[in-house]
């Protein structure tokens, strides 16, 4: 069911709504989490993140198969997935849409690097939390680059983190995101 309405939004989304509708896409977006503690740094990263961008609008959204992060170690990787912490095979993919809320201040015409207020929901592992974050906007040579770096608490998330493991994994990842989108043809 809830692949069937991501499906209808993002089929929405893509329907022109005039003629002078720009949209900007990317199948090679770039997600990298991060988490730090005493006793060990946890790094993942995915580069297969689906991004889409209407720049009349300023609706975005980004969807990340969450099997397709990658670690150093195995290990981190198995329990990534498994049903204790992110259960990617009920909760297959992460999801956020939402919307640039400053797209005044953003010229999509013109080459530069803007900062960009962006707000919407997130959904992790079955969970949909409103997030209001900061990021750039970079347009060159007709490509739009988004980036951004934020914090995300676990336990917001529902994610638990066993006794036995609270000193290895911090509660809050940092997380940076990074995507150069090109115009959307269909």
């Amino acid at each position: 069911m809830k692949q069937i309405i991501l499906l209808a939004l993002a089929f929405a989304f893509l329907q022109p709504s005039h003629a002078n509708t720009e949209k900007y896409a990317t199948l090679n977006g770039y997600i990298m989490f991060f988490s730090k503690t005493s006793l060990e740094d946890i790094k993942a990263e995915n580069k297969q993140v689906q991004v889409m961008l209407n720049t009349t609008t300023g609706a975005m959204a980004f969807k990340v198969v969450m099997k397709n992060f990658k670690f150093a170690k195995a290990a981190m990787q198995d329990h990534f997935n498994n049903k204790q912490y992110l259960d990617t095979d009920q909760f297959p993919t992460a999801v956020f849409e939402g919307k640039i809320t400053n797209l005044d201040k953003v010229d999509f015409a013109k080459d530069g690097k803007y900062a960009a207020d962006v707000e919407g929901k997130l959904t992790i592992r079955g969970v949909s939390k409103y997030v209001k974050e900061k990021g750039t906007v970079e347009v060159k040579d007709g490509k739009i680059q988004l980036n951004a770096v934020f914090n995300v608490l676990l336990s917001d998330y529902k994610v638990t983190i066993p006794g036995n493991y609270v000193n290895n994994i911090s509660n809050s990842l940092q997380i940076t995101v990074s995507a150069l989108l090109s115009p959307f043809t269909r």
